[in-house]
């Protein structure tokens, strides 16, 4: 299994911050089928061959994905991928 990290730091208050990432894991589920559920400021999410969390923080969004064996030989376009949904949801 292949992980991906990827932390981007940000200015919103926090509530803005959990709202923006409400909206990345509303994009996931109509793209992916993704599930998620909120835990505290940590978004827990399931999609086909990938599963993860993101973490909202003061100042800083981390997302954390466990990519399965079939999955893991995208892992470079993957991470592009949230990296850009991070700089689209986080400006």
């Amino acid at each position: 299994m292949a992980e991906i990290h990827v932390k981007r730091a940000h200015e919103m208050a926090h509530d803005q911050a959990k709202q923006s990432v409400q909206a990345v894991a509303d994009k996931l589920k109509g793209d992916l089928g993704a599930t998620y559920r909120w835990e505290g400021d940590s978004l827990r999410f399931e999609c086909p061959g990938a599963d993860g969390r993101i973490d909202v923080q003061p100042n800083e969004i981390s997302v954390s994905v466990k990519l399965s064996w079939l999955l893991s030989a995208a892992r470079g376009k993957i991470e592009r991928s949230i990296e850009s949904y991070l700089d689209q949801y986080l400006a």
